[in-house]
């Protein structure tokens, strides 16, 4: 799987230097970025079936017109990346970190897509920007078991996410092109208010959240024996809002799409080897 990433350093000159002071944990700023990743394919396969191939090819991650995207964090040093490593209300030795590195956007795009040797199509995830204060925390179970519990909070804005199964010939995201599947105006967030009909009237506040530990509902990730072989076992819980300002299909808008107050205690994801 090739992978290239464009990027460049660099100096800090003496001045700049006198500025940095150390404390426990670590914080790190990013300016005057510029990147581009491509890959040319990541695959999934059933390991029991070498014809069952889930492949994302030609991907690339850029500025959505073919240039640089940038990872610079924001100026104000209160929204550093952060890692840390401490204890818990509960008790627990955790991983601490704040993310800021997405806040300014960049595009995804899976320029094709196959299930099983089927081309069905590409992704493309347009104009993605994130909250410049994500938080992770990290750590084992709290009852001391092996397993990890995971809290994540995030805060999307994403410009465009389309699933085009027609390209046009010679410009294959061509806009306005017919077939294809558009979410226009994503917003996920902790709460959103506004008049569910009218974007315009939208504003989102504060942060998705997936897990919970204060509540004791973690998101989970563990390893075990399940219906009589090894598996890998997720739970996520999530709260929070998702609001869409249109629904695209074959060129004709649904309207807005608003799912409020959502609260799920229990989605178990089962990963079986076979």
């Amino acid at each position: 799987m090739p992978l290239d990433l464009y990027a460049y350093m660099g100096q800090i000159d003496d001045e700049d230097m006198s500025d940095i002071s150390g404390q426990a944990g670590v914080s790190y700023a990013i300016h005057g970025s510029q990147l581009q990743v491509s890959a040319d394919s990541i695959s999934i396969s059933d390991t029991d079936h070498a014809d069952n191939w889930l492949e994302f090819n030609d991907i690339t991650v850029d500025d959505g017109a073919g240039g640089s995207f940038s990872a610079d964090t924001p100026d104000d040093s209160a929204f550093a990346n952060t890692f840390d490593v401490g204890t818990s209300d509960t008790g627990q030795t955790m991983m601490f970190m704040t993310m800021s590195n997405h806040y300014l956007p960049r595009t995804y795009t899976v320029n094709e897509l196959k299930i099983c040797d089927q081309d069905i199509g590409g992704i493309r995830i347009k104009d993605w920007t994130r909250d410049p204060l994500e938080r992770l925390v990290m750590g084992v179970h709290r009852d001391g078991t092996s397993g990890v519990d995971m809290e994540y909070h995030t805060k999307w804005d994403i410009g465009c996410m389309e699933y085009r199964y027609r390209f046009h010939p010679v410009d294959p995201w061509k806009e306005n092109y017919p077939g294809s599947l558009k979410l226009e105006g994503i917003h996920l967030s902790r709460f959103a208010i506004g008049s569910p009909e009218d974007p315009t009237s939208w504003q989102s506040l504060g942060s998705f959240k997936f897990g919970d530990m204060a509540d004791d509902r973690p998101i989970t990730m563990d390893v075990a024996t399940y219906d009589g072989s090894a598996k890998l076992i997720y739970n996520i819980p999530m709260e929070g809002s998702l609001r869409v300002e249109n629904v695209e299909l074959q060129k004709k808008s649904y309207g807005p799409l608003a799912i409020d107050g959502i609260k799920v205690n229990h989605l178990y994801i089962i990963l079986d080897p076979m």
